[in-house]
C-alpha cells in the first residue's frame, strides 16, 4: 500500500556520488537544540508547498520528489523569511526523495542518524503543516513500527502528527539527529490525523540519491 503513494521512475543522475561533510551528532535535548533544528528546516513552494531540511552547511537539502514535481528549480523559504531559488540536483520518484541545492555561504544543517530507530523511541517532526506560514511547527510522538513493503521498501511508522505541507520535513530523535523525512500521513474521513504516519529512513534517502557522507 505504501509504495502506491509514490510515482514510478527514477530521474537520471550523474555517475559520481555527491559527497557531503559528516556533522557531529547532536547532544543534549531536542528542546535545547530546537532553535537550530527549526533554522535548518525550510519551506519549498511550487503550486502548493512542502517542507525540507538542510543536510550540509553548503546548501544541500532533502525533500520529497512529489514536492518538487517536474521542476528543475523551486523557491526555498528559510526560517528567516529569505527566499532563494534552489536547483533540483537529483530526484528519485520511486523512493519519493529529492536533493535541492541553494547557493549560500553557510546554513544551519542537521546531523544524520543513519541507523533505524527503536520501536517506542521518542521522535519529533518539524515542518509547515497546512499553511506555509506555519513553518517550524514541531510535533512529538513515538516510533510505532518499522514497515517493509513486499518490494523491500522501508518506512518508519510513527504516531507523531503530520499534515499536508509536512511532506519532506525531518523526523528527528530526542536530540535532533535526523532519522527520516515525512512522506505520508493517513487521515480520517474528515481530514484529521489518526496517528498513522510514515517516514522515509534517512539512509534509504541518501542511497536513492547517491549521496555519500564523509
Amino acid at each position: 500500500m505504501l509504495a502506491e503513494a509514490t510515482t514510478a521512475g527514477t530521474a537520471s543522475q550523474d555517475d559520481a556520488p555527491i559527497v557531503i561533510a559528516r556533522l557531529p551528532p547532536a547532544t543534549g535535548t531536542f528542546q535545547a537544540n530546537s532553535v537550530k533544528i527549526q533554522a535548518a528546516t525550510v519551506v519549498l513552494a511550487r503550486k502548493g508547498h512542502g517542507s525540507g531540511f538542510f543536510i550540509s552547511q553548503d546548501g544541500y537539502l532533502l525533500t520529497n520528489a512529489h514536492v518538487v514535481g517536474g521542476a528543475n528549480q523551486i523557491r526555498v523559504t528559510l526560517q528567516s523569511g529569505e527566499e532563494i531559488i534552489g536547483q533540483v540536483v537529483r530526484k528519485d520518484s520511486r523512493r519519493d526523495v529529492a536533493l535541492v541545492k541553494i547557493a549560500v555561504p553557510s546554513v544551519a544543517a542537521l546531523p544524520l542518524r543513519r541507523a533505524l530507530p527503536l520501536v517506542g523511541e521518542d521522535v519529533f517532526a518539524v515542518g509547515a503543516p497546512l499553511d506555509r506560514y506555519l513553518t517550524g511547527t514541531v510535533t512529538k510522538g513515538i516510533v510505532s513500527a518499522i514497515r517493509i513493503d513486499p518490494d523491500g521498501t522501508r518506512y518508519i511508522q510513527a504516531d507523531v502528527d503530520i499534515q499536508p505541507g509536512n511532506s519532506g520535513g525531518p523526523l528527528t530523535d530526542d536530540k535532533g539527529n535526523v532519522l527520516g523525512l515525512a512522506v505520508l500521513g493517513i487521515q480520517s474521513g474528515n481530514g484529521g490525523s489518526i496517528g498513522l504516519n510514515f517516514f522515509i529512513p534517512i539512509e534509504d534517502a541518501l542511497s536513492a540519491l547517491d549521496v555519500v557522507v564523509q
